[in-house]
């Protein structure tokens, strides 16, 4: 006589890998893994930071009734490990951190549980938005202080150029840094090597647009001009080259905006480059026909 499968699916490393996986928009376990890797060679606090908010998101989108297929492809996990890295990253002391990232990222999963009806109804995913919103309600009250030399200048040289590339692929999981940078690339070339090359790509459209518009050499060489591009061109590949380095163009402007405007918007950029992006391209026709995402993060 057959066993039948349990409705809910019991949380274990794959799934956490997946969900940290899906950072990137891969559900897959060793994308996470490298992810994984790639935020211990940079602190690993954030490892574990990344691993514990996929746990308590996931473990949360069970307990409130999400659907099997998506908790095991870790669509509920992403948003959780993102709260707890921005809690690990942001929390004014340890203690403070170790509380916050678990509250933080149950938080982005009921946020993404109450999104679903929404979301569904527009045909557009969650994204970053759940983690966003629940570290709207908190971060003004800790108001850290980013510390960046506006002045500093740095020369532009193959290796230069390549470092802050990869340091801006680096910053789509908070990691920091050309070999973290590495990792991710590995990751996403693990799972697909269009995506590792969608990403590459973005993260060069938004670096020029920015440094174009002003954008300083520390934040160039640091790689924050680069990460919001990255994540818009790799939620818009499915649509094609036109779509996703659109995507990319507009989450630099949206980010160049904020900076202008001196508020920390993390990857807000993206998340709102690639809602319009996708409303405009069903509209007009742009880029490849309407698809179904394969890994909806």
């Amino acid at each position: 006589m057959p066993i039948a499968r349990s409705a809910s699916p019991s949380i274990d490393l794959r799934i956490l890998l997946r969900g940290i996986g899906q950072i990137v928009l891969q559900a897959n376990a060793l994308t996470g893994a490298l992810l994984l890797a790639a935020l211990a060679l940079t602190d690993l606090r954030l490892a574990c930071a990344a691993l514990l908010g996929s746990a308590a998101a996931s473990m949360t989108a069970v307990l409130t009734g999400a659907a099997r297929h998506d908790v095991e492809q870790g669509l509920h996990g992403f948003n959780g490990a993102l709260a707890a890295l921005i809690a690990a990253l942001f929390a004014p002391a340890s203690l403070a951190a170790v509380a916050l990232a678990p509250l933080a990222a149950i938080g982005a999963a009921l946020v993404q549980r109450a999104m679903r009806t929404p979301l569904a109804r527009w045909r557009q995913c969650p994204y970053s938005s759940p983690c966003l919103a629940v570290t709207a309600l908190w971060l003004p009250f800790v108001a850290p202080q980013h510390a960046t030399d506006a002045t500093a200048g740095m020369a532009l040289t193959p290796s230069s150029v390549t470092d802050a590339l990869l340091s801006g692929v680096a910053q789509t999981t908070f990691a920091q840094g050309a070999w973290a940078g590495a990792l991710i690339v590995a990751g996403l070339a693990v799972a697909s090597r269009r995506a590792a090359a969608f990403a590459l790509g973005g993260a060069i459209v938004s670096t020029v647009l920015l440094l174009m518009l002003g954008a300083t050499g520390a934040l160039f060489a640091d790689g924050l001009l680069g990460f919001n591009g990255a994540l818009a061109a790799l939620a818009l590949m499915s649509r094609g080259p036109r779509a996703a380095l659109a995507a990319a163009a507009l989450a630099a402007l949206i980010q160049w905006l904020a900076m202008r405007a001196g508020i920390p918007v993390f990857t807000a950029p993206f998340a709102l480059a690639s809602w319009v992006t996708v409303a405009v391209a069903r509209r007009l026709t742009f880029g490849e026909p309407d698809v179904v995402i394969r890994t909806p993060s």
